[in-house]
């Protein structure tokens, strides 16, 4: 990098390359393994020379400056801050999260007892990579993804009991989303393409989607 080592960094150029590791692990040039600890390197940096550090393997040292620069954030509130993801918990019974919804890139489910059902048949996603963790419950997490999105079970953590399956690739096509679920399942994982049913059922009766942590509609 030039001289500019010395200056500080901003929220924006913190995030942007939080951005760049997640999507490092995601494509498999990064360890799972030392995705929390770059992430904490990245969160705490204070000087580009901070963040140049935790990108030195991953970014072109001749686009660093502009890996570096100001980045307009993706978004505000829940959810779009790795420190502060959209927390959803299911309820009683089985819980149906869907609708047509913007996704943030941070998401975090908690599925205590009961099965967890996120619906992405009529999202959109804000980013291209969406950052899923599975908090330890015995509730069973359902991901339905429309065609195109794709979803990376490999880092999900079962417990001898507990299956985790997809039926959807774990590359997305151009142009799609791609979600990356991390966690500790006792109950297990079920990934699945939207189906007619599901699209004809998210016209007939849409879930809401979850605006704030912990909001919920009942299936």
């Amino acid at each position: 990098m030039s001289d500019d080592r010395h200056l500080r960094v901003g929220t924006a150029q913190r995030e942007h390359a939080l951005e760049l590791v997640r999507e490092a692990a995601a494509d498999g040039r990064l360890e799972y393994t030392e995705l929390d600890s770059r992430v904490a390197r990245a969160l705490g940096a204070v000087t580009r020379d901070d963040l140049a550090m935790v990108l030195d393997d991953l970014v072109p040292s001749a686009d660093l400056d502009q890996v570096l620069g100001e980045s307009p954030a993706l978004g505000e509130g829940p959810g779009y801050r790795w420190e502060r993801p959209l927390v959803i918990t299911s309820a009683v019974g089985q819980t149906r999260f869907g609708g047509d919804w913007l996704v943030p890139p941070f998401l975090e489910v908690h599925a205590k007892w009961n099965q967890a059902k996120l619906d992405f048949t009529h999202a959109r996603s804000a980013g291209q990579l969406i950052d899923l963790v599975l908090v330890g419950g015995y509730g069973t997490l359902v991901l339905i993804v429309p065609e195109g999105w794709g979803v990376d079970v490999s880092a999900v953590m079962a417990d001898q009991s507990s299956t985790v399956t997809s039926s959807v690739p774990t590359r997305p096509t151009a142009g799609h989303p791609r979600i990356v679920v991390r966690g500790r399942t006792s109950s297990g994982v079920r990934v699945r393409p939207a189906s007619r049913f599901d699209k004809w059922q998210g016209r007939r009766k849409p879930a809401q989607p979850p605006p704030v942590p912990r909001a919920a509609i009942e299936a």
